[in-house]
């Protein structure tokens, strides 16, 4: 259906179309403004609403999922680059690292763990795109941008938290193991 001028289409998406019965439900007919012919996925468009909808809340599963799991290589790459756990871990390397080879020294604990995290978050936004048109089956690239982003934003969110207090978190946990007694104390004062 096509309509010429904006007071047409605003009412044509206002209007409930017909009911053939009073048992039906209101919501058995969308009615939106079509995307522009550029906009759509083409192959995607004969995929049924409800199929639609459960692939959606299933890559929404996937997601939640996915942001509990990528707390672990976020904390996991924080923490054993960490200064206070190679010092625990490996002392006489580090001295000597840092006697001998400072700037690989420095690349470990400066730069190493930023730049893994770096290349972990450029490719969230690739594996999200699939995720989107692939298995979703979204049916449009404006759909896809939009669960993009927004999903991207809480992968970013969760990464700057991780980054922020992993480290603390995990020193706090590696005092509490030593002192249990003193667990209070420390989670307070963390």
């Amino acid at each position: 259906l096509t309509l010429e001028s904006a007071k047409d289409r605003t009412i044509s998406e206002q209007v409930v179309l017909f009911s053939t019965s009073k048992e039906e439900k209101s919501d058995d007919w969308l009615v939106f403004a079509a995307p522009e012919a550029r906009d759509v996925i083409w192959p995607n468009v004969g995929t049924p609403l409800p199929q639609v909808r459960t692939r959606i809340r299933v890559g929404q599963a996937a997601c939640f999922a996915g942001v509990m799991f990528w707390t672990v290589p976020v904390a996991f790459i924080q923490t054993i680059c960490s200064e206070a756990y190679l010092r625990e871990t490996i002392p006489d390397y580090v001295e000597w690292f840092k006697d001998h080879a400072y700037p690989v020294y420095n690349l470990v604990v400066g730069y190493l763990p930023v730049l893994a995290l770096m290349l972990l978050i450029l490719l969230l936004p690739y594996m999200l795109y699939y995720l989107a048109r692939w298995f979703e089956l979204r049916k449009t690239r404006t759909s896809i941008a939009r669960s993009v982003l927004q999903r991207n934003f809480v992968f970013q969110f969760v990464s700057i938290w991780m980054t922020v207090f992993s480290s603390s978190i995990a020193d706090s946990f590696r005092v509490i193991l030593k002192q249990p007694q003193c667990s209070y104390i420390i989670l307070g004062q963390a």
